[in-house]
């Protein structure tokens, strides 16, 4: 007779050997979900991308919007470029996205720091694909998807900028 406690170290071992088998077939499935969410504010609007379910769940909480989803490829092409998550933290919290390794080492120089690389995006159109917009304000910038955020965008003062990118189809 089995033991709980020998029960429970087994499933935990068949857990832990699934996850090893499905991770890798995972991370070189080639495409992953995005979110883009916008916290709307008037003067302070930021925005964010993220492909962590938990994170964007979060962050609709506290109040920040969904304004589209797509997908990032894991591979780079003709076509495509590395999308990167920054944040600058003084003198006050600012977020941006940087779009091939030029908008990094601009946006670094801005004092902005990479929390990450998401994946590769799309730089022109494709089939399905989500456009994600970038506007300005003084020195901020938000990224939006949405028809209804891109006419906020433009009704409270931000004006829409060349660098819009695309997320793949969501398959």
């Amino acid at each position: 007779m089995i033991s709980l406690p020998s029960f429970f170290f087994r499933v935990r071992c068949w857990q832990l050997l699934g996850l090893f088998l499905v991770l890798p077939l995972a991370a070189s499935a080639g495409e992953f979900k995005a979110w883009i969410l916008l916290m709307q504010n008037p003067d302070t609007a930021q925005s964010i991308v993220s492909t962590n379910k938990e994170e964007r769940d979060r962050l609709m909480q506290s109040g920040w919007k969904l304004t589209g989803a797509g997908v990032v490829s894991t591979e780079a092409g003709e076509g495509k470029a590395q999308l990167y998550r920054m944040v600058r933290m003084t003198p006050d919290v600012a977020r941006r996205l940087a779009v091939g390794s030029e908008e990094l080492a601009a946006n670094i120089e801005e004092g902005y720091i990479s929390e990450s690389p998401m994946g590769y995006v799309w730089l022109q159109e494709q089939p399905g694909a989500v456009a994600v917009h970038r506007f300005s304000k003084g020195d901020r910038l938000i990224w939006v998807s949405g028809h209804h955020e891109q006419y906020w965008a433009d009704h409270n003062g931000w004006k829409r900028e060349p660098g819009t990118f695309w997320l793949g189809a969501v398959k």
